[in-house]
C-alpha cells in the first residue's frame, strides 16, 4: 500500500500511527486525498 515502506519495519501497533503521519506528509494514504 502507498506510504508503507516505513511502516512495514514498525509493530502492527504503531503502523496506523506512521501511515497517519505519511498521510499528513502526502506520502501515502492512498483510500483518502
Amino acid at each position: 500500500m502507498p506510504g508503507g515502506a516505513g511502516a512495514e519495519r514498525l509493530p502492527a501497533q504503531s503502523r496506523p500511527q506512521a501511515i497517519a503521519m505519511a498521510r499528513d506528509a502526502g506520502m501515502g494514504g492512498g483510500e483518502l486525498p
